[in-house]
């Protein structure tokens, strides 16, 4: 067990340096920084002393290198136009971000899993059909053009919710619901899949021959055996909130993570695009870890 535990920790070590890396080219392919903080008339010695005092002069191997030594002592680097610490940027918009991802999760579980048990074991019934359309809408439709239908119909129209920021409950029901229909369609559509696999199964026929509840028969016996491929989505949940956010934030103008890349990227501020993008990174490759390793307690045949 410590071994497959050990395997699966360096393996997640090896993806994060890998995602480091390529964040780090990749961001710089968003432009030159200097070409926003200096104005256009800047002289040639001004936007030279600036690249000086931002590093960016350095080579990139060199630049990466620096990085990385402040990365691993917890320090994300200087945003240059905020001029702020990014770990202190990050630290102000966590909350909201785990606000909004955790009210989204919890309508997610809450609605997904008894639809797509309920969906499997009345298999062609108009809850069947119901939730498999439900299914299809909720994972063609766009985050971003859901979430104006819902504001022009809640806030415009009706004058129910507020349209957009942070403060009162109010202000979280409609990004909230926006990112939990997204999210609900492919933990619905597992679900189902997977309880009628085992719906099928010698040994729920057997409890039910034997005269067993239908509700202990389908949550004790059915879901619990078709738990795994449902744990692992889960984890992919995790990333569908990260990018889902990015896109729900910036509409409903929620002072979270995902809008703070945004507008960074828009500013050129490399520093606090790559330490987000990392640290996104870092919460998936987190929860894959552990849902390895919740694998091999649910079934041992995996350690081997």
């Amino acid at each position: 067990m410590s071994r497959y535990i050990l395997a699966r920790f360096l393996q997640a070590l090896i993806s994060l340096l890998a995602v480091t890396i390529g964040v780090f080219l990749i961001v710089r392919t968003i432009g030159d920084p200097v070409n926003v903080i200096l104005p256009i008339d800047a002289s040639r010695e001004q936007v030279e002393q600036v690249r000086q005092s931002l590093g960016l002069d350095k080579p990139v191997l060199t630049q990466y290198k620096d990085y990385m030594f402040d990365m691993m002592q917890g320090d994300l680097g200087l945003s240059y136009t905020k001029r702020q610490p990014v770990m202190d940027l990050v630290s102000e918009r966590v909350p909201a971000t785990l606000q909004l991802g955790l009210v989204s999760l919890a309508i997610t579980f809450f609605i997904a899993i008894p639809l797509g048990v309920y969906a499997a074991a009345r298999k062609g019934s108009w809850v069947d059909w119901v939730s498999r359309i439900f299914a299809v809408l909720g994972q063609s439709i766009p985050v971003f053009w859901l979430g104006i239908i819902l504001i022009q119909l809640f806030a415009v129209q009706w004058g129910l919710l507020p349209a957009g920021g942070r403060g009162e409950w109010k202000q979280l029901v409609l990004p909230s619901v926006t990112l939990g229909i997204f999210l609900i369609s492919g933990l619905m559509r597992l679900t189902r899949s997977a309880m009628l696999e085992v719906l099928g199964s010698d040994y729920v026929k057997m409890a039910r021959a034997k005269g067993v509840a239908e509700q202990i028969v389908l949550w004790k016996h059915a879901f619990r055996n078709a738990a795994i491929p449902v744990l692992t989505f889960s984890a992919l949940l995790l990333v569908g909130v990260l990018s889902g956010a990015v896109i729900v934030e910036t509409v409903f103008a929620w002072p979270g993570l995902g809008r703070l890349v945004v507008e960074s990227i828009r500013s050129r501020d490399l520093n606090v695009v790559q330490g987000v993008i990392v640290l996104f990174a870092g919460f998936y490759i987190l929860a894959n870890l552990c849902v390895d390793i919740l694998y091999a307690y649910v079934n041992p045949r995996i350690r081997f």
